[in-house]
């Protein structure tokens, strides 16, 4: 039945199709290297793809889709597919294997969703998520012609043609509401918030563009965009291990969640908010010790097993040399050669092997007594040991004589941080 479809400032007067409709609002201008994909089961094929499958309301036949498609005089190329019905799982198996197979690598996917037996909307939406990974699609929209709006057949014929109106309904959001649970999950089970990031971007970067003024809108999507590059920065920080940038990089991703907060922002953003927060809510400011602990086990949660060993080893080194100096300076300027030293002494100790002889001066001689002597103390010349082995075995991808199992690291991890923070109160530098 014929009326006006409408999608924001665009319609399309006196059309039987949705289809038709669409075209003319968004295929227009399409190349012979474009096409228009219509899937037709054997029914739909002989009573709305064919001419005089149906009748208008004088009891004349219609002309079908395909002579309307054809008589826009488009560049693309219009294709018919033939699919079964969907109302076996095997029927829906075929369907997917046949859209699978028309859309080609890199495609930018408009989708019309409108005319379906009842499962096929939401195999639509698993074949274009699933496309979207396999051949990295993208989804331009998914449209829905909302005919219904007008009432049942009997009422519509009743109103004037002028008068029918119905609205071109854009569902692309929900297809994206997958890419965002993907993209938490990534972030909670791997630290990895680059997703979340060019998600957060996506929605943020085009409001400000377009806003002039300094609205509230604005100013929400400005703190979602800088949340997105803090989180970005943040990711990137624990996962190659750039210890003295971690501190900071944490209080900037909590201010910037808090900033969030105070502004309407991304419906699905709004959840993640709290699992952030919670996620970096032990890293404190200005202190690289503390949150090198935290750090390490920030990285255990998120299977980030590797770069938790080296977190932790150099944390500790710092600590140690923490405890035995009295340091003006900050860490990152501590010579390399006293970090390498700690090292040193800590194997010897652990292993209950005499120290090398020292060819340095008195002050020398006296930090190596000092060192020995602090790593002797409640077993962290040992644990230094034990983790400084764990991360070699990592680093040379255990190709020495007693690599250790795969499962062991993080067992063995999960005792080194429970012990590193059961020491926390005898220490007094970097945990007040």
């Amino acid at each position: 039945m014929p009326c006006t479809y409408f999608f924001e400032d665009r319609e399309v007067e006196n059309v039987r199709f949705v289809q038709e409709a669409l075209v003319r609002i968004f295929c227009k201008q399409w190349k012979k290297d474009d096409r228009i994909i219509v899937f037709t089961t054997y029914e739909a094929n002989d009573k709305n793809w064919r001419d005089g499958g149906l009748k208008d309301e004088e009891g004349r036949p219609c002309e079908g889709l395909e002579t309307r498609l054809s008589s826009l005089g488009l560049q693309c190329e219009i294709r018919q597919v033939m699919i079964p019905e969907g109302h076996t799982a095997e029927d829906i198996w075929k369907i997917f294997d046949q859209a699978c197979d028309q859309i080609n690598n890199s495609d930018t996917v408009i989708f019309d969703i409108t005319h379906a037996f009842r499962s096929i909307p939401m195999l639509a939406m698993v074949v274009l998520q699933y496309l979207k990974i396999l051949k990295k699609i993208q989804i331009s929209g998914i449209y829905y012609g909302a005919f219904e709006v007008l009432g049942p057949a009997w009422k519509v014929k009743e109103i004037p043609l002028i008068h029918r109106r119905a609205p071109v309904v854009e569902l692309t959001d929900f297809v994206y509401l997958a890419d965002w649970a993907t993209a938490v999950d990534r972030f909670l089970a791997a630290g990895d918030g680059r997703a979340i990031a060019d998600l957060v971007k996506k929605k943020a970067i085009p409001v400000i563009k377009t806003s002039t003024t300094n609205t509230a809108e604005r100013k929400g999507a400005m703190a979602v965009r800088d949340l997105a590059d803090s989180l970005a920065n943040f990711s990137g920080i624990m996962a190659t291990c750039r210890g003295l940038q971690i501190s900071e990089a944490a209080s900037k991703l909590i201010k910037n969640i808090d900033n969030c907060e105070v502004f309407d922002v991304i419906p699905p953003l709004l959840p993640l908010l709290e699992k952030l927060k919670e996620s970096v809510k032990g890293f404190q400011e200005n202190d690289d010790i503390a949150n090198g602990l935290q750090a390490a086990r920030w990285c255990l949660e998120h299977n980030l097993v590797q770069q938790a060993y080296t977190i932790l080893q150099e944390t500790l080194v710092s600590l140690v040399l923490c405890q035995v100096e009295d340091l003006s300076a900050p860490i990152h300027l501590i010579e390399s050669s006293k970090r390498q030293l700690v090292t040193e002494i800590s194997a010897r100790t652990a292993q209950k092997k005499p120290l090398t002889e020292a060819r340095e001066d008195e002050g020398t001689q006296e930090f190596r007594s000092l060192v020995r002597d602090f790593l002797r103390e409640k077993d962290v010349g040992r644990q230094l040991y034990r983790i400084q082995n764990r991360r070699n075995d990592l680093n040379h991808a255990g190709i020495n004589k007693h690599p250790a199992g795969a499962s062991s690291f993080k067992k063995d991890l999960q005792e080194i941080l429970d012990w590193f923070e059961s020491i926390q109160q005898h220490i007094g530098r970097g945990w007040e």
